[in-house]
């Protein structure tokens, strides 16, 4: 099974810590925190660690890198903290270590009834997180804590290389809050913005949420970044390792009685607001959604639902929509639904390899543009511009996967294919392969898929 710890230190051929600290430059100071240390120490040097992470953060200011050695942390926020765009605020785990967030037994101050998030960002920006673990508990009486939650106007939020499981509510959750109350302060309502999720793997989340979470959602976005030639995208799911994602209660607060999601990816409501929250402005931004393995989950692989301009490219989507749902059944790995239909939707799905196990269907055509995706089983007619290994069936995996099996997390490259097949790089994706295997792309083509075929 793939772990937290190998996700930030282990994978071949790319140096992740790296390319975090080159995407969200910090280090103008240094703040250390250790499960011996000492909260009532300056934290400046690591024979002084600070004890707790929320320590290091309420005393960071813009530049700051917080480095967090082995040990078990409780529930952590960054709340209105703000680094700028050459000096972020981040956490990172100490070299070697995998430090643990763990809330499976916290409660929320304000109401000892219920259970807290592992991390939290609101109200801030340029502030990003590398290589924790970040651990709850399904069984937990209250269903609704994620992993990560970024909400309320926070922009600029980096999620790199964490480990986040067992949470009854999603796993990496963006969305909008509304105004609330805190004793006499009021806090504003308000989403986010320019948020990238990467290199995280994310599992056995969402099971008891009637809200009907997934493993990484993206609902509830405001315009609050500009974007920019070298960053044209509003948000990214790049190189994730997403599974065993799972919604068993239906959704009520839409008046459902059955279940809608329990999708690995989910892009939800940004072109046309959900009915929850029916004030919403529309976000247009591109989505990336790329090179991701996403496997065993109850929904689609990757759902685009009422969003528009989202690439959804180079991914690897094997065995999902494992409910049984008016909802899910019948549907596609990648799923593209609108309720308003717009064939210049600009939501294009390239270059994936598609391996729906519980479905007929592999193919989506709702998207704009669907081209060099691989069908590896389905029995819908396949697209021009596509292909088919289903010749191969699921032997043409390295690894024959099962239902059962996927829901484990086997290792990536078991999911490599063994015919593979190079393609045309798309504009503006960044070449990653899932969790950091295999090298950025340079060239005019790219491996389809998101596991290159690694020595074994």
């Amino acid at each position: 099974m793939t772990t937290g710890s190998q996700v930030g230190s282990t994978a071949p051929g790319v140096d992740l810590r790296a390319a975090f600290r080159a995407e969200f430059p910090s280090g103008r100071r240094s703040l250390w925190v250790s499960g011996r240390g000492d909260d009532r120490a300056d934290g400046l040097v690591a024979s002084r660690p600070l004890r707790t992470v929320q320590a290091a953060i309420d005393r960071s200011r813009a530049g700051d890198r917080i480095v967090v050695g082995a040990g078990t942390y409780g529930h952590t926020e960054f709340f209105d903290r703000h680094g700028t765009p050459d000096a972020w605020i981040t956490v990172e785990a100490a070299a070697g270590t995998t430090p643990v967030i763990n809330v499976s037994r916290s409660r929320a101050s304000w109401d000892p009834t219920r259970g807290t998030n592992g991390l939290d960002v609101q109200l801030s920006s340029h502030v990003a997180v590398f290589g924790l673990e970040i651990r709850g508990d399904q069984a937990s009486a209250d269903p609704d804590p994620s992993g990560i939650a970024v909400f309320r106007g926070s922009r600029s939020v980096g999620i790199w290389a964490c480990h986040v499981h067992d949470f009854p509510g999603g796993g990496v959750n963006c969305f909008h809050s509304a105004a609330a109350a805190v004793g006499a302060t009021v806090l504003p309502a308000g989403g986010w913005d320019a948020v990238d999720v990467s290199f995280c793997t994310i599992h056995a989340t969402s099971r008891r949420s009637s809200y009907n979470t997934s493993g990484i959602s993206f609902y509830g976005a405001q315009d609050l970044v500009a974007t920019t030639a070298s960053r044209p995208y509003g948000y990214r799911a790049v190189g994730n390792y997403v599974y065993d994602v799972v919604c068993t209660v239906p959704y009520r607060p839409g008046g459902f009685d059955f279940v809608t999601d329990g999708n690995g990816i989910s892009v939800d409501s940004l072109a046309v607001a959900n009915s929850l929250a029916p004030g919403l402005a529309p976000y247009l931004k591109r989505g990336l959604v790329e090179g991701n393995v996403v496997t065993a989950c109850g929904g689609r692989g990757v759902h685009v639902y009422n969003s528009r301009n989202v690439d959804v490219v180079g991914n690897t989507l094997v065995g999902n929509l494992r409910t049984a749902s008016p909802a899910i059944t019948g549907s596609t790995e990648v799923a593209v639904s609108l309720d308003r239909p717009l064939a210049s939707n600009g939501v294009v799905v390239a270059a994936n390899v598609l391996a729906p196990l519980s479905s007929a269907r592999a193919f989506d055509r709702v998207a704009q543009t669907v081209t060099a995706n691989t069908a590896v089983s389905g029995t819908d007619a396949v697209p021009p511009g596509n292909q088919s290994l289903r010749s191969l069936g699921l032997g043409a995996f390295v690894v024959r996967p099962t239902t059962a099996g996927l829901a484990l997390g086997p290792e990536l490259g078991s999911l490599a294919l063994v015919v593979q097949t190079l393609v045309a790089r798309r504009p503006g994706t960044t070449g990653w392969a899932a969790l950091g295997r295999g090298t950025r792309a340079t060239g005019a083509s790219v491996a389809v898929g998101a596991v290159r075929d690694l020595p074994r």
